[in-house]
């Protein structure tokens, strides 16, 4: 559950624990995020982490794999049929740079249908993932994504609502054999705290560069 602008962490941390069992292989290892941090987080990167991060650099960091080789789809050029290939082909896709409007920020609210609307200079960003795609008898696509707000940990939006949201969507085509291993713990290591709001102000980027 997530209690502070982190979401860039847990979607990435949540993808490539499904990119590992989409290859079958390492599922026992998990990631230790305070480990990650604090190997490879430097002042300026620690400090910026309050207000959030890009999802897609915590990846490769956590990959063990020197190159990442990823399908990248900007959510307005999303198709329906692509859109079912990779989820066969590859399992999950890595959301990033979600625009978040009042209505997601709805609490128990968990279908989005039409649009996003986003006021001028209100741009947000958020990380989630993508698990899955359904298409109803009238013909609507729908995908499931899961977050990490209380009482929204899977949300369900149609393909036009995601189309509006600005977002990058990140399919990694590649096995992913283990996690890269100065990062593993033998079991899970998360933080909880009672957040009752839900949803938060992220920022979820694809800037800067890597810091080892």
């Amino acid at each position: 559950m997530q209690c502070s602008s982190y979401c860039y962490l847990q979607a990435a941390i949540t993808a490539h624990a499904y990119a590992v069992r989409w290859g079958k292989t390492d599922a026992g290892k998990k990631v230790n995020i305070s480990q990650y941090i604090r190997r490879t987080f430097d002042a300026n990167r620690l400090y910026k982490r309050i207000k959030g991060g890009s999802a897609f650099d915590v990846l490769k960091d956590l990959s063990a794999l020197k190159t990442l080789r990823n399908e990248l789809i900007e959510a307005e050029n999303v198709e329906e049929d692509t859109l079912f290939q990779c989820l066969r082909d590859w399992g999950a896709g890595l959301v990033t740079q979600f625009h978040v409007d009042k209505k997601f920020q709805a609490p128990n609210r968990l279908s989005y249908d039409g649009r996003i609307t986003i006021e001028p200079n209100k741009k947000s960003g958020h990380a989630m993932v993508l698990v899955g795609a359904r298409k109803e008898g009238d013909g609507k696509c729908w995908l499931l994504l899961q977050n990490w707000w209380k009482g929204k940990q899977f949300v369900e939006v149609t393909l036009d609502y995601f189309k509006t949201s600005q977002s990058v969507l990140y399919f990694f085509t590649q096995e992913h054999n283990e996690v890269h291993e100065p990062f593993t713990v033998t079991s899970h290591n998360f933080t909880e705290a009672n957040y009752a709001d839900g949803g938060d102000d992220d920022t979820d980027t694809d800037d800067g560069e890597m810091n080892y």
